[in-house]
């Protein structure tokens, strides 16, 4: 149960306490490490790595719970090897061996275990046709510095939660609303949520009780770019096929169960 939080500004900077204050909010859910990584504007399109204290116009923090690789090789935030993506992360890829050998074959060289780095070298090779190849659940947010832009996806299933908030021209994300409070990227109550709450019991996505800050709909991928945030794509769940087999249906039961352990 990683936490995770950042900012992207269109212009002009961010105080970098913002930042440390989401990450001193998310520290209950990760107790094995946290980091923080800061970027500056060059020029009118592209980030860099590094920022003064006074100007970063982009930022990623993560608080760790380690579960594979718990050497610092797994430290996020992380990048691929040539600086270009960052990435934080909270979750687990249940089939990130089968597409490290994929990426692998293809060129990509790996330097941790963690299936976190297949994200990264799975945006390089695959762009927005990642998530439909991600089998798990998460929520993970990569900075694209050539680009200066930023990318966040939720599961299908919606297991993992993020929040997306819009104040001006800073854009702000995190695993809990809690996160965004602390950094001051919350508004007021929000009144359609609260009907929403009140008529249906929850609050659907992308309703968010709190104004300006919007839940990422379960496997949605969004960019947020030039103070805009867009949605590349959705990802279904798995269905159970529609046909059935006619074998007898013990025989079917037994079969399927033995494939979807097998899969598992």
């Amino acid at each position: 149960m990683c936490g995770i939080a950042g900012f992207l500004a269109d212009s002009g900077g961010v105080a970098p306490g913002r930042l440390a204050r989401m990450l001193a909010a998310l520290r209950h859910r990760g107790p094995d490490g946290e980091g923080t990584r800061l970027f500056s504007r060059r020029g009118e399109t592209a980030l860099v790595d590094g920022a003064s204290e006074r100007d970063p116009a982009a930022g990623l923090a993560h608080a760790r719970l380690a579960v594979l690789d718990l050497s610092a090789d797994g430290a996020e935030p992380m990048s691929n090897e040539d600086g270009s993506w960052w990435l934080t992360f909270n979750g687990e890829i249940y089939n990130h061996l089968a597409l490290r050998n994929e990426l692998t074959a293809a060129g990509h060289t790996f330097r941790s275990r963690c299936d976190a780095e297949v994200i990264l070298h799975g945006l390089e090779a695959w762009g927005v046709g990642l998530p439909a190849r991600l089998r798990g659940m998460y929520a993970w947010a990569a900075l694209h510095l050539p680009s200066s832009s930023l990318w966040l996806a939720r599961d299908p299933w919606g297991i993992k939660p993020v929040y997306l908030a819009l104040t001006g021209s800073v854009t702000a994300f995190a695993s809990e609303l809690t996160a965004l409070e602390a950094g001051g990227f919350t508004g007021g109550l929000s009144r359609q949520a609260l009907e929403a709450y009140v008529g249906l019991g929850f609050v659907p996505s992308p309703l968010c009780l709190l104004e300006g800050v919007r839940k990422l709909r379960p496997g949605e991928l969004v960019r947020v770019q030039g103070g805009r945030a867009e949605t590349l794509g959705m990802v279904a769940p798995p269905m159970p096929p529609q046909h059935r087999t006619h074998q007898g249906a013990l025989n079917a039961v037994e079969s399927e169960v033995q494939e979807v352990l097998k899969d598992s």
